[in-house]
């Protein structure tokens, strides 16, 4: 069971609010890279509560390998080497704590009643040690995801319980080509966030009123992408300006200003 307000589609609802009636209308197949992402959750699950001593299970990544997942992918090599960069990253920086290993939360149900009561979901992995926060979302795919500003690791962030000094939020993307490496941080506090909860709250109150559709860059993650017609009046608009003649326009001081007030409203 998925709720309305996912943190896993944050992203795209926190951005159009029309995207959630969208994609209830037009539930998406699972396809063999869902499922592979699922699997490749479930060892990294398994290797971490190992670790902090909740299962007996192995906590090497490479140990799965030819064995079945829950939702029948067989482990191989590649899944398990890519989650072996999640599971590795979490056991390194936990380990230099006293209390690390007791700290960390593992698939962990959060809630964020402050953002909306149908705003709900399973973090991968988070611990609070002292005045901070690490948490980790591990991704499977290839499409390059940015830690900092991330609405999903944010709705997770609220749904952890206090105000912590200090956040350390971490994207892990083994199979996306990165020139920092695969482990993408964002070092934050809870004061820096609350503006981006604020969002998050205001954009699902439009999901259960009066929603909208919005085009820009999250789309990529929109599974109805296809059908949207703000999407398709986007792509028009862009075909309107090739071949444009050559001009460039020369702002002030002030035009500049007031160009970032409406690009921000």
């Amino acid at each position: 069971m998925h709720a309305v307000l996912a943190p896993s589609s944050a992203p795209v609802w926190g951005f159009c609010s029309g995207s959630v009636a969208a994609a209830a209308a037009h539930p998406q197949p699972e396809t063999e890279d869902t499922r592979t992402g699922d699997a490749a959750h479930w060892v990294g699950s398994e290797c971490l509560n190992a670790w902090r001593g909740a299962s007996a299970g192995s906590q090497v990544p490479g140990d799965y390998v030819g064995t079945t997942a829950p939702n029948g992918v067989v482990i191989d090599y590649d899944v398990s080497e890519g989650v072996s960069v999640y599971v590795d990253d979490v056991i390194r920086t936990l380990s230099a704590f006293d209390g690390g290993k007791e700290a960390l939360m593992v698939e962990h149900r959060v809630y964020m009643p402050r953002i909306h009561a149908a705003n709900w979901g399973t973090l991968d992995a988070a611990a609070r040690i002292g005045n901070r926060v690490y948490i980790w979302d591990y991704k499977n795919g290839h499409g390059g995801v940015e830690a900092e500003g991330n609405l999903q690791l944010v709705d997770y962030l609220e749904g952890i319980a206090g105000s912590p000094a200090e956040i350390d939020a971490r994207i892990v993307q083994p199979n996306s080509y990165s020139p920092g490496g695969p482990v993408r941080r964002w070092r934050t506090s809870y004061g820096e966030i609350e503006p981006l909860v604020g969002l998050l709250h205001t954009q699902a109150i439009e999901v259960m009123t009066i929603p909208t559709l919005s085009s820009g860059r999250h789309c990529r993650y929109c599974a109805v992408r296809g059908t949207c017609s703000a999407n398709r009046a986007a792509g028009y608009n862009l075909i309107d300006v090739v071949k444009a003649p050559v001009a460039f326009d020369v702002m002030s001081g002030s035009d500049l200003a007031v160009e970032r007030k409406i690009l921000q409203r």
